[in-house]
């Protein structure tokens, strides 16, 4: 790739011919010259000293905030429009294809296990679960937030540096295509594909779409010799596996509401937390996860681990330390309220699950009262009113009398006449403020748009 006029540091700006230098092999020498600080945020603490590189995206464009990336302290900048000359400034062709281009040159320095994670619901969950099992043995880096994208996942694999003896890379996707060039920057050597649903359904255009493009993981594992994670009793996974024979698979333990270990077969049991009885050894593994909706996430991670010979004794240690966090199937224990608050994403799978799992587990709550404010599910396109009345109907076979709806879809639906509709997270706020709500066990879920966590300080 060549370009007729660039703008390179070296010791402080010149000006060159790219044709006598390759441009994306500069970036990145670069890149590690200034301590591998890479910032795509002009307004972030870490801006300064930073490369800042100007990335356009569907709602803003990186260049339009260059001098505030100057002015707040970055080094340089990488950008792909022609602005103010300054020593500090490299025009590129594609400033995103470059932050790639260097991600997938620093991926071909190490030597270590690359663990990639996609799914229509469970990622987040498994990778925080796996990263704090693995943790115990190995120097890990894994994905921040949601930092799974085209850009989240560059940025994730920049941050790699030689101390690191493993990465967790987890994988977002919403269109065909993309999952396939992030196995391309990311190069994994393992892969999970948690369950294949109908997140997003609406931007790939129907179950097909999904699971074609998830199946980009396994493809790309197959034909560089990876090894392939996955649930041997889910018949979609199985049918993507075909017969590769570099596998390593598991199964979900039998659901006991009894805590005794009189079995010769696997279980588990949620009491709210779940807890797993293994028969082979005859012993309880205790966590503090919450909900049988999380139990793949938990048995998928405890696989992973055993694949890369995480002791066991590690293992159980770690999982009666490790608690999810950042509104993914939260306990909070407010001051009047028992909260379970699933606010990170919804779609209608994990949607239905979350509210069975929290029906069954409310016997173990103390408050027996219940509450649900539940948010629209987004990006599902064309039938997003559909999957809504679903729902509804759902919580109506389940005799649920209190529930709070908000959002313009589930406006939409048809209701019991004592479920409260409100437009807004600020309205549904106000409503919570008014009723002053004690002694409840509440479960909170939506997607990531309406914020619904602001809910817990009016709880």
């Amino acid at each position: 790739m060549t370009y007729k006029k660039t703008q390179v540091y070296l010791g402080f700006f010149i000006i060159i011919n790219s044709k006598k230098m390759n441009l994306t092999k500069k970036v990145y020498e670069l890149y590690l010259e200034n301590n591998q600080r890479i910032c795509i945020d002009s307004r972030s603490k870490k801006i300064k000293n930073s490369i800042f590189f100007a990335i356009k995206g569907e709602r803003f464009n990186g260049n339009d905030f260059i001098k505030d990336a100057l002015r707040n302290g970055a080094k340089l900048i990488i950008t792909d429009e022609k602005t103010q000359k300054n020593k500090s400034i490299i025009l590129v062709e594609d400033s995103l294809q470059t932050l790639q281009n260097i991600a997938e040159m620093h991926r071909s320095k190490f030597n270590i296990p690359i663990i990639a994670i996609t799914g229509s619901n469970g990622k987040t969950t498994t990778k925080d679960i796996l990263h704090h099992l693995i943790k115990s043995t190995y120097n890990t880096c894994s994905t921040k937030g949601n930092l799974n994208n085209h850009i989240g996942v560059p940025l994730t694999i920049l941050s790699l540096k030689k101390k690191h003896t493993a990465a967790i890379i987890e994988m977002g996707a919403n269109h065909i295509g993309e999952i396939k060039q992030l196995c391309k920057i990311a190069q994994p050597t393992h892969g999970i594909i948690t369950n294949i649903g109908s997140a997003h359904i609406g931007e790939f255009g129907g179950i097909k779409n999904i699971k074609k493009a998830k199946n980009e993981l396994f493809d790309h594992l197959k034909k560089t010799d990876g090894v392939i994670i996955y649930n041997e009793e889910d018949p979609i996974l199985q049918s993507l596996v075909n017969n590769y024979k570099k596998i390593s698979t598991y199964k979900i333990p039998r659901y006991d509401k009894e805590t005794t270990l009189k079995t010769k077969l696997e279980k588990y049991t949620c009491t709210p937390f779940i807890s797993i009885y293994t028969a082979n050894n005859n012993r309880k593994i205790t966590t503090k996860i919450l909900g049988k909706h999380n139990i793949n996430n938990l048995v998928s991670a405890i696989k992973i681990a055993e694949l890369l010979k995480v002791d066991n004794e590690k293992i159980v240690d770690c999982l009666k330390q490790f608690q999810l966090k950042n509104n993914r199937s939260e306990f909070i224990c407010t001051k009047h309220n028992e909260v379970i608050l699933d606010a990170y994403n919804a779609n209608p799978n994990s949607m239905s699950s979350g509210i069975i799992n929290f029906l069954e587990i409310n016997r173990f709550l103390k408050n027996k009262q219940q509450l649900f404010i539940l948010g629209d599910m987004l990006e599902l396109g064309e039938n997003e009113v559909d999957y809504h009345q679903d729902i509804i109907n759902l919580l109506k076979k389940k005799n649920v009398k209190d529930c709070i709806l908000i959002g313009d879809i589930f406006e939409k639906t048809k209701t019991c006449k004592s479920y409260t509709k409100v437009k807004s997270t600020e309205r549904c706020k106000e409503i919570l403020r008014k009723k002053n709500i004690k002694n409840t066990s509440i479960f909170i879920k939506g997607s990531r748009k309406l914020t619904l966590e602001s809910c817990i300080d009016f709880l």
